[in-house]
């Protein structure tokens, strides 16, 4: 709407149209923008199905193709058969979140980069959307939406094994009541609730550092993320002969597991399980939460997400 003009004497008062305020509440602005990152990005649902799908077909596979695998399973002695039983669970559980892991990586990759790209930026910054509420929603992807996907596919992937597993066990001649009596499957999924949650918290620096990037990089964002880092590990080696940085990366990537759950990551080198290794009376989400390196990465990760705002706020499209 152009402004209009009237004449008021000799001068020109020019009258310009008032602003419209929406009224639309600040939290289903927010709701709306993660649906538009869920609606645009399938992988983050499809990616970790696709994998509990292979899962649970493999499983079939295997105990298909060596039966008597449930006959050596009854025999076994009851202190250790939960153990073992529990080991298809655990890796099911790392597989899919391993999985959810990737798609967390390239989401933040291309979540600005992609709508520069394709310049679709352009649409939705006429929209009544802030880049504040904009960068909140991507980032809620990796640190919200896939922790929350990943655990519901855990569950189902879980019961779904537990009613496969029962059926094959029952036409071999096996007690599927074992299973069910003796498999403590609500503490692994407990177990990996709390797991995908610590994982979700301490990575988020990681997260605003690929946002960053996203934000910033013309091409190859993967390339321009790695290549800073390994850079400054190079530079520091040949300059001081130290490795602070590279410590801090590796810490950053799994320094989580000492606070969180008290043991040091593949502390034994036993083929033990999750469920085996790590009990619920060994986490720690106090220990955790009184870490300084998670309150450290999250600081930084705020400063990593201000910096997006204000590049999605002056950056053109590629």
């Amino acid at each position: 709407m152009m402004p209009l003009a009237e004449n008021a004497g000799s001068e020109v008062v020019v009258i310009k149209p008032a602003r419209v305020s929406v009224g639309v509440p600040v939290w289903r602005t927010m709701l709306w923008s993660v649906q538009r990152e869920i609606w645009e990005n399938r992988s983050i649902y499809i990616a970790p199905a696709v994998v509990a799908v292979v899962v649970l077909l493999s499983v079939v596979y295997s105990i298909a193709r060596h039966p008597q695998a449930l006959v050596l399973l009854a025999g076994m002695d009851p202190e250790t058969r939960p153990n073992v039983m529990s080991i298809p669970f655990s890796a099911a559980a790392a597989f899919v979140m391993m999985t959810s892991a990737m798609v967390a990586v390239f989401y933040c990759l291309d979540a600005l980069y992609g709508e520069r790209k394709d310049r679709s930026i352009l649409f939705w910054k006429s929209l009544p959307v802030s880049d504040t509420t904009t960068v909140l929603a991507k980032t809620a992807i990796p640190m919200v939406v896939l922790p929350a996907v990943t655990f519901v596919v855990i569950v189902v992937t879980h019961l779904l094994m537990m009613v496969i597993g029962s059926l094959l066990m029952a036409a071999h001649g096996v007690s599927a009541g074992m299973l069910w009596r003796e498999l403590p499957l609500v503490k692994i999924d407990l177990i990996m609730l709390y797991g995908v949650i610590v994982s979700a918290l301490w990575y988020a620096p990681i997260y605003g550092w690929l946002l960053v990037v996203s934000s910033w990089a013309k091409r190859a964002t993967l390339l321009w993320a790695l290549l800073p880092l390994f850079g400054i590990c190079i530079i520091e080696k040949l300059a001081l002969g130290s490795g602070y940085f590279f410590e801090m990366l590796k810490y950053r990537m799994n320094g989580f597991f000492v606070p969180a759950f008290g043991i040091q990551p593949h502390q034994s080198g036993d083929a033990h399980d999750m469920h085996s290794t790590i009990r619920l009376a060994q986490l720690t989400p106090g220990t955790f939460l009184a870490t300084p390196g998670l309150w450290i990465g999250l600081v930084v990760a705020a400063l990593f997400l201000a910096a997006v705002v204000q590049m999605r706020r002056y950056r053109e499209p590629i």
